[in-house]
């Protein structure tokens, strides 16, 4: 059984730093250490335990602290509370290695937000008990179909988007601020091995900690190599869903907003309809009709019941009472319940996912990828929809940022006319919303679209390492001459790993060594 919290030589250095600041001198470290889980506990984001985060034991560096030493004579109410933030009951080893995830994660949040602080330590410690109070309260008041008045972060996010190569001189960008740009949407595009995973992580990680996690992000991982790099998680302090292991808790099926039920459900069964014919393009007619009925017949036979919402269990069954023989519907819907990707009525879902930070990993799904993320991406829009504007500064013109969406492999989106519309559609609406949408692609050939010019909405483009087949792209989003463009054509297929084109604050090209 374990007995002993194990700190690295970092957390311990930063809970020095954190009594400093707090004017806890003098005083036992596990003052400290029970600010810091009562932080991390506050935070919307369950702390998940990995296993290769462990420090070895037998290093030199770690710092021991008994357990019974941070409990004093706490053991059962810490227990009590740890088991009631994961919704289980842990096992000893579990309840000390959460313990000591939750500290670690804490001091961290405590040691960013008072690195500026401008208020006294006691001052600091009444925010965290005002802050408690806050979350049981409205946690009291928030029923399951309704969204709370999510709060984002208020101040101009400054983050740095590297170097330019010629002079080695910082490039920052102020992401949120609505007097220099019309939106802050992000576009990279670069082939594999061209370092725009890390950049995109690097971007993410640094608007966390600026915001002091206020701005959340979904993640969604198509390639796996997200899910699983522990240093991002930790500082970006995000949950990690892998759909081919676990459900997403979510569901579709839900009703937002104060419609009458009848008219409410009718709404809902054309909006899952409409995702499915334009992600599954051999749907036709009497299959939509189908589906749209067996939706229908699935709520009515949900209404008196505490959760009066249907999932793709009972519409799977209702599509074989109208219709026994399989279909090109069947077999679209079949992985979605076959493969459990969303979880079934009767099991919890998330109030509001937009209070998360969430990396979602689908690379393992041997099919239905697309309608997946699209049936994510429609539960993001209605949750960020039902919410008001977001607050613009009138001093700072700082927008409030309440969460970044960050779709890898937005090629699979961009080639589809179909699919780049329903996309079209939410980036356009969501930006007075105080979301993000950052898009990840091998060449700026995928955004060349007839029938959508992605330009007016990627504010910020970054091209590293790929090989267009056509320079126009780079005209356009550069505002170069054709002949610059031409040359730029053969200078982006002989970059190096993490560098890349885009622009300065003057809107000027420019050679970036990005950050990472």
């Amino acid at each position: 059984m374990l007995d002993r919290l194990n700190f690295s030589p970092t957390t311990f250095t930063k809970t020095g730093y954190v009594k400093k600041r707090l004017k806890l001198d003098g005083k036992p470290n596990y003052w400290t250490f029970r600010i810091g889980l009562a932080r991390s506990l506050q935070n919307e984001q369950i702390t998940e335990y990995n296993a290769k985060e462990d420090i070895p034991v037998e290093s030199k560096e770690i710092h021991q602290v008994p357990v019974t030493t941070f409990e004093q004579k706490d053991s059962l109410l810490f227990r009590a509370i740890l088991n009631q933030h994961y919704e289980k009951k842990l096992s000893d080893d579990e309840y000390v290695r959460y313990l000591q995830l939750n500290i670690e994660r804490g001091i961290d949040i405590v040691y960013e937000e008072t690195s500026q602080m401008s208020f006294t330590g006691f001052e600091y410690i009444i925010e965290i008990a005002k802050k408690g109070m806050k979350d049981i309260s409205s946690e009291e008041h928030q029923g399951d179909s309704t969204t709370s008045d999510l709060s984002g972060y208020t101040d101009i996010l400054k983050i740095k988007i590297g170097l330019n190569k010629n002079d080695s001189q910082p490039i920052y960008i102020n992401f949120n601020k609505t007097d220099e740009h019309q939106n802050n949407y992000i576009g990279v595009m670069g082939g594999p091995g061209s370092g725009k995973t890390y950049f995109i992580k690097n971007l993410v990680t640094q608007i966390r900690k600026l915001s002091n996690y206020r701005t959340n992000f979904i993640f969604f991982d198509y390639k796996g190599d997200v899910f699983n790099d522990y240093q991002f998680i930790k500082e970006s302090n995000a949950e990690v869903i892998q759909v081919h292991k676990e459900s997403l808790p979510i569901n579709v099926f839900e009703l937002i907003g104060n419609m009458p039920r009848e008219k409410a459900k009718k709404f809902s069964a054309q909006r899952i309809v409409d995702i499915v014919k334009n992600v599954e393009a051999n749907i036709g007619k009497i299959q939509e009709d189908n589906l749209y009925n067996a939706i229908i017949a699935a709520y009515d036979k949900t209404e008196n019941y505490n959760y009066p919402y249907p999932d793709f269990h009972m519409i799977r069954k209702e599509l074989e009472n109208i219709n026994s023989k399989p279909d090109s519907l069947t077999s679209v819907l079949r992985p979605l319940t076959d493969y459990e990707l969303f979880v079934s009525r009767d099991i919890k879902v998330y109030k509001n996912m937009l209070n998360r930070s969430l990396i979602i990993d689908i690379h393992e799904l041997p099919s239905s990828k697309e309608l997946c993320v699209f049936f994510i991406l429609n539960e993001i829009y209605r949750r960020l929809m039902s919410l008001p504007d977001s607050y613009v500064d009138s001093i700072t013109k700082a927008r409030e940022m309440r969460t970044i969406v960050v779709i890898d492999e937005a090629h699979h989106f961009l080639k589809s006319k179909k699919r780049v519309g329903i996309l079209e559609n939410m980036i356009r609406e969501i930006r007075s919303k105080g979301a993000s949408v950052f898009l990840l692609s091998q060449s700026p050939d995928d955004y060349d679209q007839a029938d959508f010019n992605f330009l007016e909405l990627l504010e910020f483009v970054y091209v590293l390492n790929c090989r267009p087949s056509s320079f126009q792209f780079l005209q356009q989003v550069f505002g170069i001459p054709s002949d610059e463009a031409k040359k730029l054509l053969s200078l982006v297929a002989g970059l190096n790993q993490g560098e890349g084109f885009g622009k300065d604050k003057n809107k000027k090209l420019i050679n970036l060594l990005l950050a990472k």
